[in-house]
């Protein structure tokens, strides 16, 4: 049962709340080492005031595992997105909504030390969880589908890629968007399982969507893609072509970020 706060914990919990707030800005603003402190002592204050099994903690460490993930700290990054998983199962049951993100965050991390055997369980159930608890055309579910095919291809996992990703290409409900993403990492599938027809198909119709939406940075480094799996297919008039044009875009658009998942496309 819920019992009344005390003076003290209702303070500490206040000042939780205003340096989670303010960790948040900082990390916005480029000051990691700043948002380090504040979240630290936040949870410091969340735990005095409401113990340390508060689900509210959660959030708190996952947090600061991304500050640390962004830091390059993946030792300190994982240990705190594994303190926050533990946390929530504490107080969700296991396929709870909560879970997905911090298992998404586990999963980046594992994938920055390139241990990707690892990381392919953990996406996996992110995966499952996001399915099951959003809508389908939810842009969560392509970022989980994406990041876990990439997984797959580092495991040489090419029938699961291919799988994974022709389920992900019919829930869209879109032609933009990541279904241009989708194709290009299909091309790439199937090549690696020797299909070059629909690699070449594939590679095409995705070149064409990027430059459809000007997604310089990405229609490039399809083009090196394409360029590769021409040069190896014996169309070596075609591969310098698509290398050339690449190199053009680069040279005309430099390395401009880009979001693969274009949030006006999709459902955030």
């Amino acid at each position: 049962m819920p019992t009344e706060l005390t003076e003290e914990q209702v303070r500490n919990l206040s000042q939780s709340s205003s340096q989670y707030l303010d960790a948040r800005l900082k990390v916005q603003s480029g000051k990691p080492e700043q948002a380090e402190m504040l979240l630290k002592e936040s949870f410091r204050c969340r735990e005095l005031a409401l113990g340390k099994d508060d689900q509210g903690l959660a959030s708190i460490a996952d947090e600061l595992g991304l500050c640390y993930l962004a830091g390059g700290r993946y030792e300190e990054a994982e240990q705190q997105f594994k303190a926050a998983l533990a946390i929530l199962e504490k107080n969700f049951y296991p396929g709870h909504a909560r879970h997905y993100p911090v298992l998404e965050h586990l999963g980046e991390c594992l994938i920055a030390r390139k241990e990707f055997a690892e990381a392919e369980p953990i996406l996996k159930r992110a995966l499952e969880i996001s399915e099951k608890t959003m809508s389908g055309e939810h842009r969560a579910i392509f970022e989980l589908i994406w990041k876990l095919t990439g997984v797959y291809q580092k495991l040489e996992k090419f029938s699961d890629a291919e799988a994974l990703l022709a389920k992900g290409m019919k829930q869209l409900e879109t032609p933009l968007g990541p279904i241009d993403e989708f194709r290009y990492q299909l091309a790439v599938v199937f090549a690696s399982l020797g299909k070059d027809k629909e690699a070449e198909v594939a590679y095409r119709q995705a070149i064409e969507g990027l430059q459809r939406r000007s997604d310089y940075k990405r229609l490039a480094d399809c083009l090196d893609s394409f360029a590769g799996f021409l040069q190896k297919s014996g169309q070596s008039s075609q591969a310098e072509l698509a290398s050339k044009r690449a190199r053009l875009i680069r040279q005309t658009y430099g390395k401009s970020d880009h979001d693969i998942f274009p949030a006006t496309l999709l459902r955030a």
